[in-house]
């Protein structure tokens, strides 16, 4: 298991920086990769819309959301995936990217990342591994 160190960490509310710290003074100036904060702060917000009483459907599948990419599968499976499986990283999509240690995903680069992603293939059903 790779462990990781925190190098620096800003808080910032509206425009309003209210907390910065690094580890050091080279920090501040370089770049840190951020894997998963995206989905981390997502589920917060989820959590938060939940306890306010939103209707909100964590077992809904995300095709629901977007109609306009049905057309790019007939594949049961991908039509089983739902906002809980995002955010808990298991949808089943296929990253061989992972596998060779490519870590910036390539729908980076797509002119239409959600239709680049809904267009993979799965490698496992959803729900069932973490990835």
């Amino acid at each position: 298991m790779t462990k990781h160190k925190v190098l620096s960490c800003l808080i910032q509310i509206n425009d309003n920086l209210i907390f910065e710290h690094y580890k050091n003074h080279k920090e501040k100036d370089t770049l840190q990769h951020i894997n998963s904060v995206t989905k981390s702060v997502l589920s917060i917000l989820y959590g938060i819309a939940i306890k306010r009483g939103y209707p909100i459907d964590l077992d809904e599948p995300i095709y629901n959301y977007y109609p306009e990419y049905k057309d790019f599968s007939e594949d049961i499976q991908k039509q089983k995936i739902t906002i809980r499986h995002l955010l808990t990283m298991t949808p089943g999509f296929d990253w061989p990217e992972l596998a060779v240690g490519i870590f910036l995903a390539p729908y980076v680069f797509q002119e239409d990342p959600v239709g680049f992603i809904l267009n993979r293939k799965l490698a496992h059903p959803p729900g069932t591994k973490m990835n």
